[in-house]
C-alpha cells in the first residue's frame, strides 16, 4: 500500500540522516528537534510572507483555520448540549 512505501522512504531517510552527527544530535533529543523544526518553520514562513504577503494572508486562514474549526465542531454538542442539526437553523 501507499503507507508501506511512505514508511520505507521514512526509514531510508532516517538511516541516511542519522549518520551525520549534527543531525543525529538534533533528531534524537526532543527539545533540540522541536527548536530545529520551529526555526525552519519560522524561516520558511518569514520568506513566504516577504515574497507573497497577500497569498499568505488569503491562504493561511483557509489552510490552518478551516480544518481547526471543523475538528472543533465535534466538541460543540458536548459543551452546549445542542444538536448539530439545529446549529445552522439558529445561525440563519
Amino acid at each position: 500500500m501507499v503507507l508501506n512505501k511512505v514508511d520505507a522512504f521514512r526509514s531510508f531517510l532516517l538511516k541516511k540522516t542519522l549518520k551525520v552527527s549534527l543531525l543525529r544530535r538534533i533528531y534524537t533529543t526532543r527539545s533540540n528537534r522541536l527548536v530545529f523544526f520551529f526555526g525552519v518553520s519560522m524561516i520558511f514562513n518569514f520568506g513566504l510572507a516577504l515574497n507573497y504577503p497577500l497569498w499568505v494572508l488569503l491562504v493561511a486562514p483557509i489552510v490552518l483555520g478551516v480544518p481547526h474549526l471543523i475538528s472543533s465542531m465535534r466538541y460543540v454538542p458536548k459543551l452546549t448540549q445542542i444538536n448539530l442539526l439545529t446549529v445552522p437553523v439558529i445561525g440563519s
